[in-house]
């Protein structure tokens, strides 16, 4: 039951941030401006199930269907589903800010972690001829999975917490190649952060 209840929790969180603050990126100028399976149940289904391990579209999709079909009775096919996801990646870009923001980030505590996570776009066997989305991505390796792999890394950098997991204060890409101790130089660079936490 507790689990459930994170779930209607999730649910509730992400209908007050859709009414409140997202409903402008996700604005349908069209007769579909309603669709049974709303945005809302799209978005707490993602992230339900990323919090459930699973972090593919397809295991997404064939797990809420299993173990949660009741609750979104009107839940799409996967191509469907699959679409919906894409155009609400704007969407999530937006909701991820303003979860970040809300976290109780400390002025006085000066000491970061920064650790990163590959997005594999093609894998090794196709690595090295694969571009698509060049302008992004590259050909890299991932030491704790042993692989090389063709796409981008995704770096979160967190404020230090005591005895308990880092507070993220901000999460980027870069191209597969960058490690994690260049991309720092890569991030103040670009001012997204402020100069002191990198020295």
């Amino acid at each position: 039951m507790e689990k459930e209840l994170k779930l209607i929790k999730l649910y509730c969180t992400i209908c007050h941030y859709y009414n409140t603050r997202l409903v402008a990126t996700t604005q349908r100028l069209s007769n579909n401006f309603c669709p049974k399976f709303s945005d809302e149940e799209c978005l707490t289904i993602y992230l339900w199930e990323i919090y459930n391990q699973k972090f593919t579209l397809g295991a997404v999709y064939e797990f809420t269907k299993k173990y949660y079909g009741e609750w979104f009775p009107y839940m799409p096919n996967y191509k469907s589903f699959n679409k919906r996801v894409c155009y609400l990646a704007e969407t999530m870009q937006v909701l991820a800010d303003i979860l970040l923001s809300e976290l109780e980030i400390s002025p006085e505590v000066r000491t970061h972690l920064i650790d990163s996570m590959p997005v594999v776009v093609a894998n090794a066997k196709r690595s090295g001829r694969a571009t698509v989305a060049s302008e992004i991505c590259n050909k890299g390796y991932c030491d704790s999975k042993k692989m090389y792999y063709y796409g981008v890394k995704l770096h979160a950098l967190g404020q230090s917490k005591y005895q308990t997991l880092p507070i993220p204060k901000v999460i980027y890409m870069t191209p597969a190649s960058v490690n994690d101790s260049p991309a720092g130089k890569y991030t103040r660079k670009r001012k997204h952060l402020p100069k002191y936490l990198l020295e």
